[in-house]
């Protein structure tokens, strides 16, 4: 494992039957509607949510750090707005 932020041995030993389409599941049905219903000031509902999202890539064999760096590199070169009516930014 190139990823040492995440305990996986607690993962692999208690939910060895998961799969990334589970994960993913659990993810946006519990874990970010948790976070978006009064969970922004809480740094373990952060967690939640971020420990899924590595688990999902994990799961595909997918390295997330060195991925969201790359697409960091990608991002830096590209043009934003904001839509004002949503205030969401999109690159053009």
């Amino acid at each position: 494992d190139k990823l040492p932020l995440i305990k996986y041995q607690l993962a692999n030993n208690e939910f060895p039957g998961r799969t990334a389409e589970t994960s993913l599941i659990k993810l946006t049905v519990e874990e970010i509607p948790e976070l978006l219903n009064g969970g922004l000031d809480d740094p373990l509902e952060f967690a939640d949510v971020l420990i899924l999202l590595i688990d999902v890539a994990y799961l595909r064999g997918i390295n997330i750090i060195d991925a969201a760096n790359q697409k960091m590199d990608i991002n830096q070169l590209r043009n934003w707005s904001v839509d004002p009516k949503t205030g969401i930014s999109h690159h053009v």
